[in-house]
């Protein structure tokens, strides 16, 4: 019925589901794991990590419609997992706007847990355009009789088993056109030996591809996905969306706690997570105890209530985060230029003025002439 090369299932479709299967139980046993460790940042490191993007060899080496199930089946596992770590019921993670935007890329305001359904078509176009030169190449007479293979899936697709390599690469090839990869190549470009347009690795973050075909066609699939999930959100959750977007917006989902302030309780850790994904977010209050309010369900109103004092609880850690970047960059701020009265500068003011600057330093080489820089930090919620 089949038999596995170097670990990839080769044969009939019941006997390449069986191997998944059990493949899936096999990967299933770290997803059980992660769910009973204490601390949610881990777990989630693991699961981002190593969890989530363990089957793209099977991606890239297993036709989509025959791993379809597979990929489905790991999908629904990692949800599952996801929603332990986060002590929630995984029917909240089922939902289909936020399924969706667990599966975004971080710059485009999601968790970039990889979606194996959604990555399967192009990890194994991509495979394809990755081996295609190296055994042309090699093998004599391999690009001919491959390029007449492809013909054939092209203009005769019905007549072709729904589960043939051809097949599955010409309608891999079709859905990201469709997509938007204007500069898709062709397969005798590919047998020629055509390398992918060089790629910037550091605009890519964590968890995407960073070189070859594949950072190309993930890069069309995310930003097709991204316009229509975008289209179908009401204005309130776009802006939410938005706010959480942008370049490196999510890179505290991937940093590693190497440090103490590298480290999120468990409690902040999942609140953040929530906030991201618009979930509701518990309180032990009705209302609001400064302002008497009755608050909302995410929590968006004590994020800029200023009567109740968080705002400026939040303010802190911002100031240690810019002295940490002067002090990186080799400016020492001394503790008495931090949160500084204004009145106490070298600036006249009268001894009633209590206006605080958040850090004062002296002058910068390059920077405003050397002119000494008084700063003031600013944390406001996009989101009213």
């Amino acid at each position: 019925n089949g038999m596995e090369i170097l670990g990839s299932p080769l044969g009939h479709a019941a006997y390449v589901d069986r191997i998944l299967t059990e493949k899936l139980h096999e990967e299933a046993k770290l997803l059980d794991n992660l769910q009973h460790m204490s601390r949610a940042q881990i777990s989630w490191l693991l699961l981002f990590f190593c969890g989530s993007p363990r089957s793209n060899y099977i991606l890239r080496t297993v036709p989509p419609s025959l791993c379809f199930k597979y990929a489905d089946s790991r999908d629904t596992l990692i949800r599952k997992c996801l929603a332990s770590i986060l002590h929630i019921e995984p029917d909240y993670l089922a939902i289909p706007q936020t399924c969706s935007q667990l599966h975004l890329p971080a710059k485009y305001g999601g968790l970039r847990l990889q979606s194996s359904v959604h990555v399967s078509p192009c990890a194994y176009w991509t495979s394809w355009c990755d081996a295609v030169p190296v055994l042309s190449s090699r093998v004599h007479g391999f690009g001919e009789d491959f390029l007449r293979v492809m013909v054939q899936a092209a203009t005769q697709t019905h007549d072709i088993s729904p589960h043939a390599c051809s097949r599955s690469l010409h309608e891999a090839a079709i859905l990201l056109q469709q997509e938007g990869y204007a500069g898709l190549p062709t397969w005798s470009n590919i047998v020629q030996g055509l390398s992918p347009p060089q790629i910037d690795a550091l605009s890519q973050e964590p968890g995407e591809p960073r070189k070859g075909w594949q950072a190309h066609a993930t890069t069309v699939r995310n930003t097709h996905k991204f316009a229509n999930f975008m289209n179908r959100l009401s204005s309130g959750d776009r802006a939410r969306l938005r706010s959480c977007a942008g370049p490196n917006t999510g890179r505290w989902l991937s940093a590693i706690p190497s440090e103490k302030q590298l480290e999120l309780e468990c409690n902040i850790f999942r609140c953040a997570i929530f906030r991201r994904l618009g979930l509701p977010v518990s309180t032990d209050a009705d209302n609001c105890e400064a302002c008497v309010r009755v608050l909302d369900p995410c929590g968006w109103h004590r994020t800029t209530c200023m009567r109740t004092g968080r705002v400026q609880l939040r303010h802190k850690p911002l100031i240690k985060i810019c002295t940490r970047i002067f002090r990186e960059a080799g400016i020492s701020i001394p503790h008495r230029d931090i949160e500084r009265l204004m009145h106490r500068t070298h600036i006249r003011r009268g001894p009633n003025d209590m206006r605080r600057m958040d850090i004062t330093t002296a002058g910068i080489d390059g920077v405003y002439g050397g002119s000494p820089l008084f700063m003031d930090v600013t944390i406001i919620s996009p989101i009213h």
